[in-house]
């Protein structure tokens, strides 16, 4: 007699509906979530909002072709559907919001393919800035936080743990065949076998970056003979992760580490808009980098191209060459700030009017992606 198979997808619409508190969500994954059906998994964003969350999706009006329906008055459990075209079939699933560890970070939670995922939720976050705001974690950021995760994995497990990355989605900056001097961002996926350490050090000796990276977790039997498959995981730097199983490890050994960083970035962005301080201009933020990035005229402009790529905003180029300062406004937010490049290892945001931590983490992030990752932080006159 063959047991019945549990559908994962069923299982957590089920919790979903008839959770009486957020913590049996969080209950039945740490401590059952286990899946093994091709191309369904435990997906989460990790998104910033600063307020009354429940209250803003009970508020907010929806515009086709997306449907936000609350499931369970308990807990922040919603169908969510989306429907391309009239013809179509929606992409329809259930979605579970639960608190993360700072009263400003949420976790956007679904078993699901990935179908729904991408072509749902996703779009649905993304659509709904500046009220919900994707984080973001830089590579640095997320290469320690993930040989940290290994090493506290085998202290748990006894040695006996094995993280072997298996898909990396990874960009690099490459010349153009026409003219060496113009330069893009190109992105591939490759597959692999190799640990963490391997990986980074294969990306860095051939200047990749990754943006996804899959992994395998494996633990060994007693005898140390042979290695078992507990879990795959995925994590992308735009506050996104997934797994199969141990769930609780994952969250708890690495992505919780990685949100505290995540809201000591955002506290660090929020009251910058000169309306919030009482029409007292406060100091610039300042992105540093650790090489000299703008060592040329040719550099500089680089940057205002890609910022020129900066989508739903305006921008004004006041000075391009030999320095460059410029103006940006972002359409959907109302926010504005200049941006200076007066110093080879540098760039200068200065918030006027209007200036949301949503915003600033938008195009930090976008220059962070686009052009290159740096330290944020509150300019202090004088450190040139």
């Amino acid at each position: 007699m063959t047991g019945l198979k549990i559908d994962p997808i069923q299982a957590f619409e089920n919790y979903a509906l008839s959770a009486q508190s957020e913590s049996e969500i969080d209950y039945y994954l740490r401590n059952s979530l286990s899946i093994n059906v091709p191309y369904i998994e435990c997906r989460e964003f990790i998104i910033y909002h600063k307020g009354d969350l429940a209250s803003l999706l009970s508020t907010i009006h929806f515009d086709p072709p997306f449907t936000l329906e609350r499931i369970n008055p308990n807990i922040l459990a919603f169908r969510l559907s989306r429907r391309k075209d009239k013809e179509s079939e929606p992409n329809e699933g259930v979605i579970v919001i639960l608190n993360g560890t700072h009263s400003c970070l949420f976790r956007v939670i679904s078993i699901s393919r990935g179908g729904f995922w991408v072509n749902a939720v996703k779009p649905f976050l993304k659509r709904n800035y500046p009220h919900l705001c994707i984080l973001y974690f830089k590579q640095s950021e997320l290469e320690d936080s993930l040989l940290d995760y290994e090493k506290r994995l085998n202290r748990q497990f006894a040695d006996k743990a094995k993280i072997r990355v298996i898909e990396v989605t990874r960009k690099a900056e490459q010349s153009s065949r026409s003219n060496q001097k113009t330069k893009f961002i190109s992105t591939e996926r490759s597959w692999t076998n190799l640990s963490l350490a391997e990986t980074f050090g294969d990306l860095k000796e051939r200047g990749f970056w990754f943006t996804n990276l899959k992994f395998r977790v494996s633990i060994a039997s007693p005898s140390r003979e042979r290695y078992y498959q507990r879990s795959m995981g995925k994590i992308s730097k735009f506050g996104y992760f997934s797994c199969t199983s141990m769930y609780h490890e994952l969250r708890s050994l690495l992505i919780e580490p990685l949100e505290i960083i995540a809201a000591e970035r955002m506290q660090l962005l929020e009251g910058r808009g000169i309306i919030e301080r009482d029409y007292k201009p406060g100091p610039p933020l300042e992105i540093s980098f650790e090489d000299e990035v703008f060592d040329s005229t040719a550099k500089v402009r680089q940057f205002g191209e890609t910022l020129g790529h900066y989508q739903d905003s305006s921008i004004v180029i006041y000075h391009g060459n030999p320095y460059f300062h410029a103006n940006i406004a972002d359409q959907r937010d109302g926010s504005s700030f200049e941006i200076w490049v007066l110093s080879h290892k540098r760039i200068l945001i200065t918030p006027q009017a209007k200036a949301s931590a949503q915003a600033l983490s938008r195009v930090i992030t976008f220059i962070f992606d686009r052009f290159k990752e740096g330290m944020v932080s509150e300019y202090v006159p004088g450190t040139d």
